[in-house]
């Protein structure tokens, strides 16, 4: 994905380039940007001699480059933490006050998004050490799992499963342990299909 903003070096240096001779298109390749941020960056240059950005207009940002760090890590350190928690441990780590909304906006702005954890029951290290043996016995078998048939069940759960605990993650990470909820299979009532 291209950039859509250019560094004061950078800037600089298209400007260099284009004083010589160069092409937007080419500016625009070597840059990886986009050729519509050097006609940007060559009209700004013409207009006022210099290639810093006009101040933007809107509200300016709420948090400070440092308070965005705090709050995604913290986010990180504590996945299962929601943007009220986050909005409480900023305000007494710096303190900002700020609405939760930001809090979402500024962890948005990384890799991390608010999924559900994946649910698995609870295993001790002597069921996963069985599973590992079972795995390692069979595999090399070949002409075994030809004779083996796979089945699906289904549990309809008979109690209400509202679902409601969310973890902040990066995508790709979903089966990792500080992901995951362990959810016990056989409380309340079931109906297996």
């Amino acid at each position: 994905m291209q950039r859509r903003h250019l560094s004061p070096d950078a800037a600089n240096r298209a400007i260099g380039m284009l004083e010589a001779g160069a092409r937007q298109v080419d500016v625009a390749q070597m840059l990886n940007v986009s050729q519509s941020v050097v006609s940007r960056l060559s009209n700004r240059y013409q207009e006022t001699g210099s290639v810093i950005e006009r101040q933007r207009q809107g509200r300016p940002r709420a948090t400070t480059i440092r308070e965005d760090r705090l709050l995604i890590r913290e986010a990180r350190g504590n996945p299962r933490s929601h943007c009220t928690l986050l909005r409480q441990e900023l305000l007494h780590a710096t303190g900002t006050s700020v609405t939760p909304r930001t809090v979402l906006n500024r962890i948005k702005e990384t890799e991390l998004r608010c999924r559900r954890p994946l649910r698995t029951v609870p295993l001790t290290h002597e069921h996963k050490r069985a599973r590992l043996a079972w795995c390692e016995e069979r595999l090399n078998w070949q002409n075994e799992w030809s004779t083996v048939m796979f089945t699906d069940e289904s549990r309809i759960g008979l109690y209400s499963d509202r679902r409601t605990v969310r973890v902040w993650r990066a995508p790709g990470r979903r089966v990792d342990d500080r992901y995951v909820q362990e959810v016990h299979p056989f409380k309340g009532g079931t109906i297996m299909v």
